[in-house]
Formats: C-alpha cells, structure tokens, sequence
C-alpha cells in the first residue's frame, strides 16, 4: 500500500460540542491529553534534528508546543471524567497545538520518536490503543533517553487515567519492545532519538523500565546503560606495541608519535601505527613480547580503542549520540575550568559523538555559558 502526502490549509474555524465531548468515555479524553503531552517530546527531537541533521526549526512552534504540554501538565489533576470543564479545556489545548503545527508548516511540533513508536504499534498490534495512548508510553520511554523528567510525565499521565504500559492496553511486551525497534524505519526522513542505534537489548530493557516504580531520574539504570552499551560497541580496536610495564588493560596515554630511537627498528610499523595527539585506551592485553632499544623492558602487544575524551560543552549540545564539532574557543587558562574545556587528546575543529552525559559544570561559567560535562569519542 503506498500513501501520498498532500499540502493542506489550517481551518478557518473549528466548531466542537464540549458537552458531547464530556459525555464520551473518559479513556478518548486521556488519549488527548496524552497525544498534547507527547508534544514535549517532539520539540525535544525536533531540538535534536537541527543540532544533529541540520534541520530547521522554529522558535515560535516550538515555544507555543511547549506551553502547551505545560499548561496541561500542570493542571492535569483538573482533568476528571465526564466533566464540561475538563472537556473544554482539553479541546482548548489541542487547537493551540494544531496551531503550532501550522506555524511550523509541518507536525514537527507535536510528532517525534513518540509517534513513530505510535505508529509501529498501529502495524504490529492494531486495534489495541488508541493513538494518544501509545503516544503517551512513547513519550516516557522517550523522554527517558532525552534525560528529561520522564517520572513527571508518567505521573501527570496516570493523574489523567492514560495508561503507561504496554499492558494496561492489552499489548505484550515483546510487541512493544518490536515497535521501538521498528519506529526508525517509520517516516525515516524525520530524524529522533529512536533513530540512535538502539538494539534488541536496549529496547527490552527500556520497556521493563516502565513497569519500575522504584528508579529515579539520575540513576544510571539498565535501559539508558545498554543505550551507552551500544553506542561504544561501534569504536573500532586496533593491536599496536606498548612499553611492557605500562601494558596493563585499562591504561589511558596520548600517543605523542614516533620516538627517538625508533628509525632503526624492524617492526617500528607495529609499534607508531596510531594516531599523533589522540587518546587510546589499552582493552586486551596479548602475549606477544618483543626486545625494544626504547622501553627497557620491551614491548608487549595490545588491543586498543580511542577513549573518550571528558570534557566541557555547551548545554544545548549536551545529547546522547549527537554529532558535534569541538569548539574550544575560551582561551581563560587561569579559569579552574579551563582542563575540563581544553581537555588532552581533544582536537579543535574535529568532530565527535557524545557518547556520556554526565552532568552539569562544577563552577559557574565566567563567560555566562550553560555547560554540561560529557563524554566524547571521535565521529
């Protein structure tokens, strides 16, 4: 079956009979109220796209989307079946997000990685949720991975009476875990954090995660672990020649190049095969040993793979899996900061992933910047 899409104009005016509204079963309201606070979500992979892909975005869709998902996320206690009020205030908040996506000429605004997990689910279980439903679970599991409030989400969901398992309507696990899998391949031009990589186990795990009432936003838990798991999976190793004493598995060193000593060597290939200014940690320890005219002791084989690198970014920039381009513009040497923004084996210019969030700066920037401290390794 293929599908077109057409462009189409905003409504001149929408009519909706609030009383009729309240009068249907409280599950359609919660499924809108869910779909309105996946809009959190959207923006934050919209966010993503344009630091990531380069895509445009627009501050004023954005914002309004936003406010929109605030306003009833703060008042989603208000939010009772069969109650005019509730109706009404629902319907209010899904034209304001109708009209986001009109200022933004697309549904950027209020349809990320959530939808597209939506959507899977449509294909793999159909008939089983409603859209705004699916929806909601999407935006827990993705909000997880933006290292947002996701406990506020799921709170403010039940609050409302959506569900926030797989099982509250009637869908397995292994179904759900088949659907984050496959949301990548849904709409693939439009890029998300479900776009990132995440494998078999990643997804299991971040589907156990909504039934866990006991984890806490800043615990390193399994799901967000396998998704680090995953991203290091991809750095390559490579077997080179160290000093036999510091030959020991988990060493870090800059490789400086070639030594003096070294041109009369034999296997001087095997040993300068690196990298010049680049930071390697040593993972596999061989049994290989050779004589060596620089290290005293000689050389010993090892496995190695370019380490991350700590360092200080800019908030916005701050994104698991993101591609950035390191700038180390601040040139303050006496700031305590300065290690941590101009870190050894950085290379300005060079581009990299982030592949580790780990929290924000110690000391208060003295140029006003928001930074994070994080983890990279070279793209």
């Amino acid at each position: 079956m293929t599908f077109r899409l057409f462009p189409s104009q905003p409504p001149i005016a929408i009519v909706a009979d609030t009383g009729i509204i309240a009068s249907a079963p409280h599950r359609f309201l919660a499924s809108g109220c869910a779909d309105i606070i996946s809009n959190y979500t959207a923006i934050l992979d919209w966010e993503l796209a344009y630091r990531v892909k380069g895509e445009p975005i627009s501050e004023y869709a954005i914002a309004l989307s936003k406010m929109t998902a605030e306003i009833l996320v703060k008042n989603s206690h208000l939010i009772k079946p069969h109650q005019e009020p509730s109706a009404r205030f629902v319907t209010n908040a899904l034209v304001s997000s109708g009209v986001a996506m009109s200022i933004a000429g697309s549904s950027r605004p209020a349809s990320g990685g959530e939808h597209k997990f939506s959507h899977a689910l449509d294909k793999l279980a159909p008939g089983k949720a409603l859209h705004g439903e699916s929806c909601g679970i999407g935006t827990i599991i993705s909000m997880y991975l933006h290292g947002g409030d996701w406990k506020g989400i799921r709170a403010s969901l039940k609050s409302i009476g959506a569900p926030v398992t797989p099982a509250e309507v009637g869908i397995d696990d292994a179904i759900a875990v088949e659907a984050l899998l496959m949301a990548k391949t849904i709409r693939p031009e439009r890029f998300t954090i479900f776009d990132t990589g995440l494998t078999r186990e990643s997804a299991e795990n971040l589907i156990q995660m909504l039934y866990r009432e006991g984890i806490g936003r800043e615990s390193h838990s399994d799901a967000l672990q396998g998704l680090r798991r995953d991203l290091m999976a991809d750095a390559k190793t490579k077997v080179t020649l160290v000093g036999t004493v510091l030959a020991k598995q988990g060493v870090e060193f800059i490789y400086e190049g070639e030594a003096a000593g070294c041109d009369t060597c034999k296997i001087k290939k095997a040993c300068n095969n690196l990298q010049v200014g680049r930071r390697y940690r040593i993972v596999t320890v061989r049994t290989t040993h050779h004589e060596c005219p620089v290290h005293l002791n000689g050389t010993t084989a090892v496995e190695v793979m370019e380490a991350p690198i700590t360092v200080l970014i800019n908030a916005d920039m701050a994104i698991i899996n993101s591609k950035i381009k390191l700038e180390l513009s601040c040139n303050r040497s006496d700031c305590r900061s300065y290690p941590l923004c101009h870190p050894d084996g950085a290379v300005e210019g060079e581009k990299y992933i982030v592949s580790d969030v780990l929290g924000n700066a110690s000391d208060i920037c003295e140029k006003g910047r928001a930074l994070k401290l994080v983890d990279i390794r070279p793209a």
